[in-house]
């Protein structure tokens, strides 16, 4: 059978070049849809691991906060308000809780970890911001108890993971909130420890100040600013201070 020249014909010139033009445009429409849900895919596992850590430092920091002024060398029959027997973690001016810095961005506490019923340089805590991350202190020198510029602390930073900076924090806030009940008579919300002790002024009357904290962290990918974070949460002080005034 002889094959005429009609169908022997192939495609035409221009029906090769649109068919590579729709190859390309499709080409580029599967590569286009690929880096968009790659790119999301990234987005999530950032923003996931952006809140998983902020959401774990802060509970870190919420559980151990509220351990400031425990003493295990209360006993029954024990005076609270009597100065010789006093809960030394509660003594006014000591490490019980201090939050300081331009921006409060620093709490330091004590707690009797040991229950051996004294202070001891091991027992002195902390948490502050320092160089876009948040640190934790270990222990210090009775000296820089309350301080967290003490030079000589043990102070370890907690939201940098294997050099790659998962969690940068520009801005870590506490905030304590006081309120002060009158055993002898009524209670009254407090700025401050010593406004609480001033609330009441007869003296011999029995005070039981409680304190609550918040703490606000607001923190941004460190591969990605555009990924952000701002988590705040509230710990209550299980250990009232009892003191008379």
């Amino acid at each position: 059978m002889r094959t005429t020249a009609k169908n022997a014909r192939g495609f035409t010139l221009i029906e090769l070049m649109i068919s590579i033009v729709i190859g390309l445009i499709t080409v580029a429409a599967t590569l286009a849809l690929y880096i968009t849900i790659f790119k999301g895919s990234i987005i999530a596992i950032r923003s996931s691991r952006l809140n998983h850590d902020v959401d774990s430092v802060l509970l870190l920091m919420q559980n151990d906060i509220r351990r400031a002024g425990y003493w295990n060398g209360a006993v029954a029959g024990y005076d609270p308000t009597d100065a010789s027997t006093q809960n030394p973690f509660q003594v006014t001016g000591s490490s019980q809780l201090n939050i300081s810095g331009t921006d409060s961005e620093c709490i330091t506490y004590s707690y009797d970890a040991n229950s051996d019923g004294s202070i001891s340089d091991d027992e002195r805590f902390g948490f502050k911001l320092a160089d876009d991350a948040v640190w934790i202190r270990i222990s210090a020198p009775t000296a820089t108890a309350t301080s967290c510029a003490d030079a000589d602390g043990n102070w370890q930073e907690l939201t940098v993971t294997d050099g790659t900076e998962i969690v940068k924090v520009s801005d870590l806030i506490f905030t304590p909130s006081y309120t002060c009940h009158n055993v002898d008579d009524s209670s009254v919300p407090s700025a401050s420890a010593t406004a609480c002790e001033a609330s009441f002024g007869v003296s011999g009357e029995r005070i039981v100040e409680r304190l609550e904290v918040d703490i606000q962290i607001i923190a941004a990918s460190g591969r990605d600013g555009e990924i952000t974070k701002d988590a705040t949460t509230t710990t209550t002080v299980a250990n009232d201070r009892i003191f008379k005034i």
